[in-house]
């Protein structure tokens, strides 16, 4: 991070260590757990980037830019809504300044998928389902006896692991009436989901 002093300008936000704040501010809100206890802290920020600036400033200005990150990570903004919004902001009493809109546009095109991409990990269940490989068996009928009852049977291995460990893998073994309990369960499931989309 680039060592910084001054102020808060009255705009609220000091355009120049305003990228490393942004750095800073998303590897506190969006960083993995471990990353954001060792390598950022609030007050960390405030020392390398505003030592001049109270406490309470502070705190004032960081309120102010999580709140724009979390808007715009929220929305996960495109270019076009991104423009709208930070213009939105620069017309505001007590928002940005075209500069600070500027950097704010910049950094958000490159962390922007960094930032979705920990939203999605944090929504995610663990475990996660790997990989699915299934086939369906049908017993060769015994020649001697004439035996014809031999009804299909579906096999399926399902990989099932943590991120960055090996999967575990279930198997399982699945007659007609068991296929069809499964097919009613996802079709519910489906059924569920598309009532919630509308």
């Amino acid at each position: 991070m680039a060592q910084a002093g001054g102020g808060v300008d009255a705009g609220g936000i000091q355009a120049e260590p305003l990228a490393a704040l942004l750095s800073g501010v998303v590897d506190l809100l969006f960083g993995e757990e471990d990353a954001k206890a060792v390598a950022v802290s609030e007050e960390a920020l405030r020392g390398k980037l505003y030592p001049d600036t109270t406490h309470d400033d502070f705190k004032a200005l960081l309120n102010k830019v999580k709140g724009l990150l979390k808007a715009m990570a929220t929305a996960d903004m495109d270019s076009t809504q991104l423009e709208a919004f930070l213009a939105a902001q620069v017309r505001k009493p007590g928002g940005v300044t075209a500069q600070q809109a500027a950097i704010l546009a910049r950094f958000w095109k490159s962390h922007r998928g960094r930032v979705r991409e920990s939203l999605v990990a944090r929504c995610r269940w663990e475990p996660t389902l790997h990989s699915v490989n299934w086939r369906v068996d049908v017993p060769a009928a015994n020649g001697h006896s004439g035996d014809q009852s031999g009804a299909p049977i579906a096999f399926l291995e399902l990989d099932i692991g943590h991120e960055g460990q090996e999967p575990d893998r279930l198997s399982l073994e699945l007659d007609e009436a068991g296929i069809a309990k499964i097919m009613k369960s996802v079709t519910a499931i489906e059924q569920r989901i598309a009532k919630l989309g509308q």
